[in-house]
């Protein structure tokens, strides 16, 4: 058992050494109503220190309060909590002296004990901010591009190779109900566009047609369409790009 003991403690010591993350165990201090107000520390790694600027050496058997009081400012309640009631806790914090973002995991190992494992999380942050970021300007441009293709004089409209309607403009939306539930295309118009959607998808360039549309108010009108491919993915995914003006009534 003893053998074993040390075997532990050794595993022990090269994870507080080798860890990327921050580590450390600390000892509570009760006061005489035998509530949590200070803790000593009995074991530091050298990223933990690095993290809260202290040397690993001189912070031990030191109490948190004197070493490092950023801690007791931060988790206080977090470190009670984990003590007096075993709570296990994960807590991103930011740090405003650094303007870093940290990750900590707070809880008790063993009676009167509370471990501490720390993460500098500011690049994920960054990062995550940064993509949120890119998302909004991408939605932003996705509304600005609608709003003027609604504008257009024209009918607009984009369809995947199964002959869904990606984007619809308001003229076309308007006109024939194309990319909602009251469609006025009937069967064989409807045919007659798929079939010019699919001459498109494998032309090497722009293609013109004249088709025969139903509006919404049961008139018929000619339309003069260019289609064309708009784009191409790695998996052979085209998308047909429409624009279509009343040639005769």
């Amino acid at each position: 058992m003893l053998r074993g003991r040390k075997e532990a403690q050794r595993h022990h010591r090269l994870l507080l050494r080798e860890s990327q993350r921050g580590l450390a165990v600390f000892e509570t201090v009760w006061d005489s109503s035998k509530q949590p107000v200070d803790y000593v520390i009995v074991s530091v790694n050298s990223k933990f220190a690095e993290i809260f600027g202290c040397a690993a050496e001189t912070a031990l058997r030191t109490r948190v309060s004197q070493s490092i009081p950023e801690i007791m400012e931060m988790w206080r309640d977090h470190l009670a909590a984990a003590v007096q009631s075993q709570v296990y806790t994960e807590i991103d914090a930011f740090r405003k002296g650094s303007s870093t973002w940290l990750k900590a995991s707070i809880y008790c190992p063993a009676p009167n004990r509370v471990s501490v494992v720390v993460e500098d999380i500011t690049a994920w942050v960054e990062t995550a901010r940064a993509f949120e970021e890119s998302q909004n300007q991408l939605r932003e441009s996705e509304r600005f591009l609608q709003s003027i293709l609604d504008n257009a004089p024209v009918a607009i409209w984009l369809t995947d190779p199964n002959g869904n309607r990606l984007m619809v403009n308001r003229r076309y939306e308007e006109d024939a109900g194309v990319g909602t539930s009251c469609c006025s295309l009937t069967p064989e118009e409807r045919t007659v566009c798929r079939r010019t959607d699919m001459k498109t998808l494998m032309s090497d360039g722009p293609q013109e047609f004249e088709e025969d549309i139903t509006f919404r108010d049961g008139t018929k009108h000619t339309l003069r369409t260019i289609k064309t491919v708009l784009g191409k993915t790695m998996v052979k995914l085209w998308v047909c790009w429409g624009l279509a003006w009343i040639l005769r009534r």
